[in-house]
Protein backbone atom coordinates (compact mmCIF):
# COMPACT_ATOMS: atom_id res chain seq x y z
CA UNK A 1 0.00 0.00 0.00
CA UNK A 2 1.60 3.71 -0.95
CA UNK A 3 1.48 6.47 0.69
CA UNK A 4 -1.66 8.25 -1.35
CA UNK A 5 -3.30 4.84 -0.89
CA UNK A 6 -3.23 5.41 2.86
CA UNK A 7 -4.29 9.35 2.35
CA UNK A 8 -6.99 7.85 0.18
CA UNK A 9 -8.53 5.34 3.31
CA UNK A 10 -7.72 8.09 5.92
CA UNK A 11 -9.67 10.73 3.92
CA UNK A 12 -13.08 8.35 3.41
CA UNK A 13 -12.93 7.83 6.99
CA UNK A 14 -12.46 10.82 8.44
CA UNK A 15 -14.16 13.08 5.81
CA UNK A 16 -11.32 15.35 5.12
CA UNK A 17 -9.79 15.51 1.53
CA UNK A 18 -7.22 13.72 0.06
CA UNK A 19 -5.05 16.73 -0.16
CA UNK A 20 -5.08 17.62 3.76
CA UNK A 21 -4.70 14.21 4.59
CA UNK A 22 -1.70 13.60 2.29
CA UNK A 23 -0.75 16.89 4.06
CA UNK A 24 -1.44 15.91 7.53
CA UNK A 25 0.33 12.69 6.61
CA UNK A 26 3.69 13.99 5.14
CA UNK A 27 3.95 16.31 8.53
CA UNK A 28 3.50 13.63 10.59
CA UNK A 29 6.44 11.71 8.57
CA UNK A 30 8.43 14.80 9.48
CA UNK A 31 7.77 15.22 13.18
CA UNK A 32 9.08 11.24 13.32
CA UNK A 33 11.97 11.84 11.64
CA UNK A 34 13.04 15.31 12.92
CA UNK A 35 12.57 13.45 16.81
CA UNK A 36 14.10 10.13 15.89
CA UNK A 37 16.90 11.95 14.58
CA UNK A 38 17.60 14.06 17.30
CA UNK A 39 17.79 11.03 19.78
CA UNK A 40 14.01 11.02 21.09
CA UNK A 41 11.86 7.95 20.91
CA UNK A 42 8.30 8.26 19.47
CA UNK A 43 5.76 6.16 21.11
CA UNK A 44 2.19 5.19 19.43
CA UNK A 45 0.79 2.65 22.06
CA UNK A 46 -0.54 -0.33 20.63
CA UNK A 47 1.47 0.42 17.16
CA UNK A 48 5.33 0.62 18.11
CA UNK A 49 8.41 2.49 18.93
CA UNK A 50 10.18 4.16 16.47
CA UNK A 51 13.72 5.17 17.21
CA UNK A 52 17.30 4.97 16.73
CA UNK A 53 20.46 3.03 17.53
CA UNK A 54 24.14 3.46 16.89
CA UNK A 55 26.07 1.22 14.77
CA UNK A 56 29.47 1.18 15.20
CA UNK A 57 32.72 1.47 12.69
CA UNK A 58 33.74 -1.95 11.80
CA UNK A 59 35.89 -3.73 9.03
CA UNK A 60 34.18 -4.79 6.42
CA UNK A 61 35.03 -6.59 2.66
CA UNK A 62 34.48 -5.33 -0.60
CA UNK A 63 33.09 -8.25 -2.09
CA UNK A 64 34.58 -8.15 -5.94
CA UNK A 65 37.91 -7.44 -4.85
CA UNK A 66 38.04 -9.40 -1.45
CA UNK A 67 39.58 -6.13 0.03
CA UNK A 68 39.15 -5.00 3.61
CA UNK A 69 37.46 -1.66 4.31
CA UNK A 70 36.70 0.27 7.13
CA UNK A 71 32.93 1.08 7.68
CA UNK A 72 32.24 4.27 9.49
CA UNK A 73 30.07 4.17 12.61
CA UNK A 74 26.63 5.72 12.18
CA UNK A 75 22.86 5.81 13.21
CA UNK A 76 20.08 3.91 11.93
CA UNK A 77 16.88 4.32 12.50
CA UNK A 78 14.19 1.49 14.16
CA UNK A 79 10.47 0.53 13.97
CA UNK A 80 9.78 -2.17 16.74
CA UNK A 81 6.22 -2.95 16.65
CA UNK A 82 4.11 -3.84 19.65
CA UNK A 83 2.67 -6.41 21.25
CA UNK A 84 -0.95 -5.56 19.75
CA UNK A 85 0.32 -4.77 16.48
CA UNK A 86 2.06 -8.41 16.34
CA UNK A 87 -1.17 -10.12 17.20
CA UNK A 88 -3.11 -8.56 15.03
CA UNK A 89 -0.82 -9.35 12.30
CA UNK A 90 -0.28 -13.21 13.62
Amino acid sequence: MTKSEVARKVAAVTGRTVTETTSAIDHMTNIIMEAVSSGEKVTFAGFGVFDMTAVGARMGRNPSTGESVMIEAKNRPRFRASKEFKSFVN
